[in-house]
């Protein structure tokens, strides 16, 4: 399954910390509503039917209607399924549940107010656990499916984090001796004489270095903060030149594998599979996507980007619109659903991290695991797929040029405030 979250996301902003799992819910609407009976639910599934992911899904659906008796009636929307839901959103005919990663789920319905606040569900206890659905893993993102009340509008129930792949069979020593500095990271690069790929012709693959540079620099939400100056000068603040002069330096010194500039994706993640070069820094779909080009003694493990602090995270859950007509029925399923033995076959039939730290990863995602429940979290790509149109019309084409050596950080920096002036001025 491809997400490709950074190039997908709509919206605006979210802000993120380390969180926990208490305080999530609100004074307001903490205590779940009596369903009607016989009240049928109406769900529109991110999932194709035939995906894992729609298998388990079917599993807790039948586990739930045995145990309430309340129907659940799915369409299998796929990827679209929010392009389906905002013409709906406008005419009142909604789904009483969809689901869908928070970015997504934040732009169309969050920004317009048609989101029903998911605190009593957060609140509710998991039956037969004695935890609340946000004690049980959830809370722990918080920051990442609250509305600008801090109010949830997201029960997550999937984590998607960032890591640098390699392959453990070819690299075993870096599972305990992993570069915790850049310079300790490019030195085993130049040590190895290894080599990082990049499907650039994707620009927000492209951007991951630099942004996760930056990040690690200057701290979580200050990327954004640099892309919302509404002049671009931000840009020449003398605190990013070592992040870029970092990044300038894998761009001229030839650390990129051959063809990352000049072929078309999925190419170069294949030939890393294939062991045609040893690094890719991806989201934790990369084992999914590239298994097929894999040699069988192929050991999926992933670095966290050196000097980071955090983990970039993404979550996929489920949300309620505001004018559904079985929210209390919709509640009940979320709050059944995030039992341990519905939520297990994400992890072993969909091979997916679950919200759930009690619940093991796929050995794939071990190590990403391991970041998400260790690590604090940060939106993907900083926040900056929160901008509309600007990842797209503005930082990733400048970006790709710096990347790819045809610029200098200066050079960068300059046509990137420069663009970003007439973004904003266009765009205010």
């Amino acid at each position: 399954m491809s997400h490709r979250l950074p190039r997908t996301m709509v919206i605006l902003s979210v802000v993120a910390v380390t969180v926990s799992a208490c305080g999530i819910g609100g004074t307001e609407n903490t205590r779940m509503g009596i369903p009607e009976p016989g009240a049928p639910i109406s769900y529109w599934s991110m999932w194709e039917e035939n995906e894992p992911q729609a298998t388990v899904i079917k599993q807790a659906i039948a586990a739930f209607t045995k145990e309430t008796g309340i129907q659940v009636k799915v369409e299998w929307q796929g990827r679209k399924v929010l392009q389906k839901l905002t013409p709906a959103l406008r005419s009142g005919d909604v789904p009483d549940l969809v689901d869908q990663d928070g970015n997504s789920i934040r732009g169309a319905m969050v920004a317009n107010g048609q989101h029903h606040d998911l605190s009593a569900v957060m609140s509710a206890q998991v039956p037969g656990e004695g935890k609340t659905v946000a004690e049980v893993g959830p809370g722990r993102y918080r920051d990442l499916i609250i509305d600008n009340a801090g109010k949830p509008f997201l029960v997550p129930y999937e984590a998607l984090g960032y890591g640098i792949f390699y392959n453990g069979a070819k690299h075993p020593d870096l599972a305990t001796k992993a570069p915790a500095t850049w310079d300790d990271f490019v030195a085993m690069l130049d040590g190895r004489k290894a080599k990082l790929a990049l499907d650039g012709d994707i620009g927000s693959y492209a951007a991951l270095w630099t942004v996760h540079a930056l990040g690690a620099e200057l701290g979580s939400g200050k990327v954004r903060e640099l892309a919302t100056d509404k002049t671009g000068r931000a840009w020449s603040n003398p605190r990013l030149r070592p992040a870029l002069a970092r990044i300038e330096k894998l761009a001229k010194g030839g650390y990129f594998a051959p063809g990352s500039f000049g072929s078309k994706f999925p190419a170069m993640q294949e030939k890393w599979a294939a062991g045609q070069a040893d690094f890719l820094l991806m989201g934790s779909w990369a084992p999914s996507e590239t298994q097929k080009s894999a040699p069988q003694d192929f050991q999926y493990r992933a670095l966290p980007f050196p000097g980071a602090s955090a983990v970039q995270t993404a979550v996929i859950g489920f949300a309620v619109p505001k004018r559904a007509a079985h929210r209390a029925a919709a509640e009940r399923f979320i709050v059944s659903f995030m039992k341990k033995e519905r939520m297990q076959g994400l992890a072993t039939v969909a091979l997916n991290i679950t919200t759930r730290p009690d619940i093991p990863a796929p050995e794939q995602l071990a190590d990403i695991a391991r970041q998400l429940n260790d690590k604090p979290v940060t939106p993907f790509y900083e926040g900056l797929d929160t901008l509309g149109t600007y990842p797209i019309e503005v930082f990733e084409p400048v970006h790709t040029e710096f990347l790819s050596g045809k610029i200098t950080a200066t050079e960068f920096v300059t046509r990137l405030g420069e663009k970003q002036a007439e973004f904003w001025k266009k765009n205010s």
